[in-house]
């Protein structure tokens, strides 16, 4: 009895994770020279449930992801006008893909805010995450529906160096 018992339990915990799996995003931002560079990494399942929700088509997928993308990432200078993104690139990574995008900033840095709904149709819960670096530090921000538009976050910190900038210094004495 006492096994037909933890095997139900087991069962209705079972159901109940693989009911509510979890959606998000996460972003790396670079700010510098007036420009945000963004890095958005998008899982291959939420990039599938989208599509086949809104029934995107396109001569390619990089051309039906930036259909997904471009409506639903957004920034605001000051005035509240839009700044449209130039879509740098995106790369398949099998898992999911990298879209960079970049931004030009239209004054001050601290005065823009930025908006992410992506996937809010495919899953309510979605969560999005923005960690931001620059000169001046890092910051982040996390995005959950209804909370969309938010101002560029405050960087803090020591200014970093990143892992890519010293590769490309690396000389082959420097590697073991």
């Amino acid at each position: 009895m006492l096994t037909r018992l933890l095997i139900a339990l087991f069962l209705c915990c079972a159901g109940t994770a693989v009911a509510h799996p979890s959606h998000s995003t996460v972003s790396e931002v670079e700010v510098s020279d007036g420009k945000l560079e963004m890095a958005l990494q998008l899982r291959a399942a939420d990039i599938d449930v989208a599509l086949t929700n809104l029934k995107l088509k396109g001569p390619s997928f990089e051309d039906v992801v930036r259909k997904l993308v471009t409506p639903h990432l957004a920034l605001k200078d000051a005035e509240g006008k839009n700044i449209p993104f130039t879509w740098v690139g995106m790369e398949d990574e099998g898992f999911g893909v990298w879209v960079y995008l970049e931004w030009s900033l239209k004054g001050s840095y601290d005065k823009h805010t930025i908006n992410n709904t992506l996937l809010y149709d495919v899953e309510y819960r979605t969560v999005h995450i923005m960690n931001f670096k620059g000169k001046a530090g890092r910051g982040s921000l996390s995005f959950h529906q209804g909370q969309e538009w938010k101002t560029l976050p405050v960087l803090k910190g020591k200014g970093t160096v990143s892992y890519t900038h010293l590769r490309a210094h690396e000389t082959p004495e420097h590697r073991v």
